[in-house]
């Protein structure tokens, strides 16, 4: 009788839905707020236009997006410069 062969790994993580989704990303929004005007990399990816369906709940949450070489950066708006405008003596 031959012994059947066996591939031994664990399961691939588990998809945590729509909603798990959205948590993680408002999460990941939050921590790009507390950095404005800093990138970071969110997902990676080889597959073409899965970085850009990618981008849609950051851009609709106030991100600014890019997609460079295989990768999502995603960073919340830096607050615009101030300028210091003096009041003119009369």
């Amino acid at each position: 009788m031959d012994t059947p062969t066996l591939q031994w790994q664990e399961p691939p993580q588990r998809y945590a839905g729509p909603r798990g989704r959205a948590q993680e990303i408002d999460a990941q929004v939050a921590a790009l707020r507390a950095k404005p005007g800093e990138w970071a990399v969110v997902e990676r990816s080889t597959v073409p236009n899965r970085l850009g369906n990618a981008a849609a709940p950051y851009r609709q949450r106030g991100c600014e997006i890019t997609v460079q070489d295989g990768a999502l950066y995603v960073r919340w708006p830096a607050p615009p410069p101030t300028t210091s405008r003096r009041k003119a003596k009369r």
